[in-house]
């Protein structure tokens, strides 16, 4: 489990960071020997190499981070909790292997696994009340017209808080169907209705659109 999270985390850095990565550490491969050898470096080359080390040394950092499985520090803090650690850690494992995945959300059975970027979130499939695909206009300035549009999925939980996972379009929409074939007592999809009743009284929200009293 935790090597598949870890794959699945460091998937989810921004390609442009890695991308920046590799070029700062290749531009610090070049010029460094110059400037330690006391050779003529250009004084702009100089300042981009003081750009450049803490730029490297932040990116790669962060993909070890990923890969020794930092991301997953939620996970682990939830297994501790528990009255039985390695038995709940058993039972996290096995769900998520036969749990349904899609690389942003893995439904496994008690448990709901969501990445926020690199991060790995979970939650006790009982904790959420309700889910829907949230979108967010990107405003042109010049223009005030929508030139563009994040999405979310949105969580939102027994005690009243909400949660938004951004992810593209279509894996929004699949981790609406995943919810919905295969969960029971959740609420899928927004209506102003819903939104309305879940921020006035989360218990009829419950009773109504979830068939579950709290």
């Amino acid at each position: 489990m935790y090597r598949n999270l870890a794959k699945l985390s460091f998937s989810h850095i921004n390609k442009f960071a890695i991308i920046l990565t590799a070029l700062c550490a290749a531009y610090l491969a070049i010029f460094l020997p110059g400037i330690f050898s006391k050779a003529y470096v250009h004084p702009f080359g100089i300042i981009l190499c003081l750009f450049a080390g803490p730029a490297a040394l932040y990116g790669i950092c962060r993909m070890l981070y990923a890969i020794l499985g930092g991301y997953q520090k939620r996970v682990r803090q939830y297994i501790a909790a528990a009255p039985d650690p390695a038995l709940t850690q058993s039972q996290l494992e096995q769900a998520y292997a036969a749990g349904r995945h899609n690389g942003y959300l893995c439904i496994a059975g008690a448990w709901v696994f969501v990445q926020k970027g690199p991060e790995t979130y979970l939650y006790e499939t009982q904790e959420i009340l309700w889910v829907y695909h949230h979108k967010s206009a990107v405003w042109e300035a010049s223009t005030r017209e929508a030139r563009d549009y994040r999405h979310y999925l949105a969580l939102c939980f027994l005690s009243g808080a909400l949660m938004l996972f951004e992810m593209p379009e279509e894996a929004a929409a699949g981790s609406l169907i995943l919810f919905k074939e295969n969960t029971s007592g959740i609420a899928t999809g927004y209506s102003d209705e819903r939104s309305a009743l879940f921020q006035k009284d989360i218990r009829q929200f419950a009773r109504e659109f979830c068939g579950r009293e709290i």
